[in-house]
This record gives structure tokens, C-alpha cells and sequence, in this order.
């Protein structure tokens, strides 16, 4: 069989020369077929948005239309959801990649990001009931795992990241359940309690959505009774200390609406409410910074048409509507200085959420026609 590319002769194996080189075809012509399916699964694909470079950052544009629902911003990566797709941009190259995409799966809340992962939440309906997954991509390895151990017990509400750490707040019922803020550092699979607390018999003594820097853990804690006052609490993960905060000017009106941390400041957005012909009415809104070591405490701004705070390091922003059209302001507070300033302005519809990471603020936005999109900007310096 002198055509054989192996051959055996007097009980010896024989390697024919042309053998490595038919193996090295072989792989090429693999190779060259993958990226052609590559190519070809690309070029069909619905989910590539458009990403425009603007003088002070990018505008991002859902090229079929529906436009993102989501967002979260860390380091140099930027995460949202549009319809059940899970993308990610690099903003430094203004590159796009397809976390995770599911067959009949919705997103449940905005994913979370850190320096090393992103972690999103999504649900499939199994006859009446819904079936809950927790994703995790880690950017260092580029790989996407899912969590387990966490589908039964999830909560309502976004998780958390911080490095390598994600809290939630898993969902409880009844008036004797009990209401926790849980951990994984995903980084090794370790699961953990964060705190622990026994609801009243009102029921009320719920949890809200955590948020965390580093070793610092904050959510807000709901009312043992009716006119008691809503608080933060604060613990620290690395010397289990805990400590609650009352809201500014706090009374049995005051409601919580969001938290944001950074370092060692956290700041919070809070609103009273007024009784007028038998309905709750939104009064002013107050955004207040503290500072967990120190407690000394700041108001950044107080009025109507106050937009969730967020904050990265010294740098607090949120959006502030004006006019009756209305204009949508982004704005910028340093804590370690004393005037606000304006990051963006905007009169094509609503801005929310706005995000801050270093020097870049990412912010979702949506028209009047409900098409949404994202831009961001460099902080002026």
C-alpha cells in the first residue's frame, strides 16, 4: 500500500513525511470554516449595536430599534441589557461582545459589573412558575459560568459587585420569615451571610437592595412599625462591625428612594411624602453624602426633579430636570470641593440611570418616541 500515509514493514511503524502536513491542512481548512460560521453567525445577528465615537465619549444605538433597558459601569467596561441580550463594551476601544443571550429568557433586573466580572439575572417561564439563572462573566478569562445554589433563593433586586464579591437580597414571605443580605466571592464559590434579621409581627422589617465597595455592605432596612423611621445599615465585611444610619431630618414620612458607595462615603437619595385628599404626594427630593468614618454629613442637593445619585470616589452625580419641556441636567459634585457643576445636557427625553466611573459617566436615555440609547462622557476637569 505504497499510497498509505502509514505504514507498518518488518514490525516497525513508519511515519509517511506527507502525514504532518495533511494534519496541518486539516486544521487550517477547521480553522478557516470556523471563522467563516463565525462570520456568517455575526452577520446575522441582531444584537451588534451601533457605536458611534463622540468628542467627549460614545453614543450607543440598538441597530434594531428596541434599545437598551439596562446599564451598569465599571473601570472600562459598560454592561446593559436590550431584550434579553447582555452586551459589554470596552470603553477604551468602544469594542462589543455578546455576554449572554437565552431562547425565551427575560432579564429580571439591571446587571452589575465590577473591574473582574459581570453578573446578570434572568428568568424562563416553567408553566405558571419562573425558572431564575445567575450568569457571571469573567473578564480576566474571558469565560461565562453560571452560579448555582441560587436559583430557588434569589430576591427582588439587582445584584451587587464589588471585585470579586456579589450581595443580594434574597426574597422572603411571611410575618416570621427571615430577611437577609447574602455573598459569594465568585472568584472561589464561597457563599455567605451578610446579616440577618427577623421580620416584625407588621411584616415590615424587610430589606432593601444592597450596595458594596470593597468590604463595605449597605442596604436600607424597612420599618419595625408604622411611624417608626426607615434606616441604613452598614457593615463591614472584614471586621463584622455593623452600624445603622438615620436619614437626614428623618420623620415617619421619609422614604428611601436609592443608595450608591463608594470608599468610605455613602450617599443616598431620600424624598417625604405628604398627605393631601386621602393620597401619599412625593414632596422634595434630598441627596445626602456621609462619610462612614468621619460621620460627618453633606447635603449635594435638595428640590423637585432629582435623579438617583451615583458616586466614584470624590465624584457624586445625578440628573436634575428643569424647564417644562423638560431639560435633563447631569450634574457633578467633587465633595472636596463646594459647587456643582454641569456634566451634560439634554432636551430630547429622559435620562435615567446616570453612572460614574473615574472619569467617564455613562447614562441611558429615551426620547418621547420611548426609543432608547447610550452615551458617554468625559467629566470636565
Amino acid at each position: 500500500m505504497q499510497d498509505a500515509l502509514i505504514e507498518i514493514s518488518a514490525g516497525r511503524r513508519r511515519i509517511d513525511p506527507r502525514a504532518p502536513l495533511v494534519a496541518v491542512l486539516v486544521l487550517v481548512a477547521g480553522a478557516v470554516l470556523g471563522a467563516i460560521l463565525y462570520q456568517f453567525e455575526q452577520a446575522r445577528a441582531t444584537w451588534r449595536p451601533k457605536v458611534t465615537r463622540t468628542p467627549t465619549g460614545w453614543t450607543v444605538r440598538d441597530a434594531s430599534g428596541r434599545g437598551p433597558s439596562a446599564l451598569a459601569l465599571a473601570g472600562d467596561h459598560i454592561v446593559w441589557d436590550s431584550q434579553g441580550n447582555v452586551i459589554t463594551m470596552d470603553l477604551g476601544s468602544g469594542k462589543t461582545k455578546l455576554l449572554g443571550v437565552g431562547e425565551n429568557e427575560q432579564s429580571m433586573w439591571p446587571p452589575s459589573v465590577s473591574d473582574r466580572y459581570a453578573v446578570w439575572v434572568t428568568a424562563t417561564s416553567d408553566g405558571d412558575a419562573q425558572v431564575l439563572s445567575v450568569y457571571a462573566y469573567d473578564f480576566a478569562s474571558r469565560r461565562r459560568v453560571r452560579l448555582t445554589g441560587l436559583e430557588g433563593a434569589w430576591g427582588w433586586g439587582a445584584p451587587a459587585m464589588s471585585a470579586t464579591t456579589m450581595v443580594w437580597a434574597p426574597y422572603v414571605g411571611g410575618s416570621s420569615a427571615v430577611a437577609e443580605i447574602r455573598g459569594e466571592d465568585l472568584s472561589t464559590g464561597r457563599q455567605f451571610v451578610v446579616a440577618s434579621t427577623r421580620t416584625t409581627a407588621h411584616g415590615a422589617v424587610g430589606v432593601g437592595a444592597p450596595v458594596i465597595a470593597g468590604d463595605l455592605v449597605a442596604w436600607s432596612q424597612g420599618r419595625p412599625h408604622p411611624h417608626s423611621y426607615l434606616a441604613i445599615v452598614v457593615r463591614d465585611l472584614s471586621t463584622q462591625q455593623t452600624w445603622t444610619i438615620t436619614p437626614f431630618k428623618a420623620a415617619s414620612n421619609m422614604h428611601l428612594a436609592s443608595q450608591a458607595l463608594s470608599g468610605r462615603t455613602l450617599v443616598w437619595s431620600q424624598y417625604a411624602t405628604k398627605h393631601v385628599n386621602g393620597v401619599d404626594v412625593g414632596a422634595r427630593n434630598t441627596i445626602v453624602a456621609q462619610n462612614l468614618d468621619s460621620g460627618a454629613r453633606r447635603v449635594i442637593a435638595s428640590g423637585r426633579g432629582l435623579g438617583m445619585p451615583a458616586i466614584d470616589g470624590d465624584l457624586v452625580v445625578w440628573t436634575k430636570q428643569v424647564g417644562s419641556r423638560p431639560t435633563t441636567l447631569v450634574v457633578g459634585l467633587r465633595l472636596s470641593g463646594d459647587r456643582p457643576f454641569v456634566i451634560a445636557t439634554n432636551d430630547q427625553g429622559l435620562v435615567d440611570p446616570v453612572l460614574v466611573s473615574g472619569d467617564t459617566v455613562a447614562m441611558l436615555l429615551t426620547d418621547n418616541d420611548n426609543t432608547s440609547w447610550i452615551e458617554t462622557v468625559r467629566v470636565p476637569q
